[in-house]
């Protein structure tokens, strides 16, 4: 018996630990669709398994995402003219339904509104 609870202990403090250093999971608060306050049209969609897409229904982009601390990185496959995997690297505040990301490299922010 004691053996079976210190297994269940190693495994949920393995999952926590996962949890918490990044990537999505159904409860991360980029979960979801966000709306660009400017252009309702223009959306990011953060999956819960780290994938996600952004732009248009015309023209998007499909993505990796992961998360540490107030830190996002967002990475393309194929980038720029197809030169590989490219990062952005971003600040982020979900607070209520809007979403607020801060380039680490230009200090552009945007903001987003949830849409679902």
């Amino acid at each position: 018996m004691k053996k079976i609870i210190a297994l269940l202990l190693t495994v949920l403090l393995i999952t926590a630990t996962l949890t918490a250093c990044g990537g999505g999971g159904s409860n991360h608060a980029l979960v979801g669709t966000w709306e660009w306050e400017i252009l309702a049209n223009y959306e990011w969609t953060f999956n819960a398994d780290g994938t996600g897409t952004r732009g248009t229904a015309i023209d998007n982009n499909d993505f990796e995402w992961e998360t540490d601390g107030d830190g996002l990185t967002v990475s393309f496959v194929g980038g720029i003219g197809d030169l590989g995997v490219q990062h952005e690297r971003w600040t982020y505040e979900v607070s209520g339904n809007t979403l607020t990301v801060t380039s680490r490299v230009t200090g552009e922010t945007f903001s987003y509104i949830r849409a679902r």
